[in-house]
């Protein structure tokens, strides 16, 4: 079970859970809200990496939030009509950095903790990636609607984690092998 943070902007942040498989574009999600206080906010804030290389392949970088429709419960859609996911990461360029202190100096902690660095992908690849699940991530510049420079993820590739379940072993089979045996023996 993973979780991400999705923040409101009615001073609270919800959690959101992921429970069970994907259906169709849709992932089943059980929210639970919470109180953004100062001390909270703070430590999203301080706990958010900032990103400033453009072209630096930055690994470890946690995955918040995968989503498949806007708040309406609406699919996302290209102008194309193809179906995309929006997944949200646990990193801030800097702009998003000092927009999060000046909201949290003015004591707005919902959008202190509201904006971070988030990618579109196809539906498909988004439903590979679980919340806080990790990945790198790979930015470039671009002019934000405010026409300031700004670094965007151009990229991001899943870790790929291996089942250490499945590295189990029998100690029975170690112990019949033949050098083994003989050395128990002694």
């Amino acid at each position: 079970m993973g979780y991400g943070f999705l923040a409101m902007s009615f001073n609270v942040l919800i959690i959101n859970l992921r429970l069970d498989s994907y259906d169709s574009a849709h992932s089943h999600n059980k929210y639970y809200i919470m109180e953004i206080t100062l001390d909270i906010a703070q430590r999203i804030i301080e706990g958010t990496p900032v990103l400033t290389e453009v072209g630096v392949p930055y690994k470890g970088i946690e995955v918040t939030h995968v989503g498949f429709t806007d708040a309406d419960g609406t699919p996302f859609e290209y102008e194309s009509g193809d179906q995309y996911a929006i997944v949200s990461l646990k990193a801030y360029n800097e702009y998003q950095f000092e927009n999060a202190v000046a909201a949290f100096v003015a004591e707005d902690y919902d959008e202190a903790v509201a904006k971070s660095l988030s990618v579109s992908m196809t539906v498909d690849k988004a439903r590979e990636i679980q919340a806080k699940s990790t990945g790198t991530v790979i930015l470039q510049t671009v002019m934000n609607s405010d026409d300031v420079e700004i670094i965007v993820v151009r990229s991001f590739v899943p870790a790929v984690a291996v089942d250490a379940s499945k590295m189990k072993r029998s100690l029975t089979a170690m112990l019949a092998k033949p050098k083994l045996a003989e050395a128990t023996a002694e």
